[in-house]
């Protein structure tokens, strides 16, 4: 079995949950049966906390490390 995860717009959900249903193959899943592992929820978070540093320096808020100072650092 395969799974996908898809990111439908909120306007076009119940349209597009109202077609899928009717495939008998496929099982819809809530948010909450999708289970990740601890790894991946780590993994989840760190990139979610990257791109909040990221929207910050964009509005100017942070300085980001240039690539030089992340290499000095290794």
């Amino acid at each position: 079995m395969k799974q996908l995860v898809l990111n439908i717009p909120e306007k076009k959900y119940n349209f597009f949950l109202k077609v899928i249903e009717n495939f008998q193959f496929v099982k819809i899943a809530e948010e909450k049966e999708i289970k990740l592992s601890q790894k991946e929820k780590q993994f989840v978070d760190d990139i979610k906390e990257s791109l909040h540093e990221v929207e910050l320096h964009q509005q100017g808020k942070i300085k980001l490390k240039t690539l030089d100072q992340v290499l000095d650092e290794l």
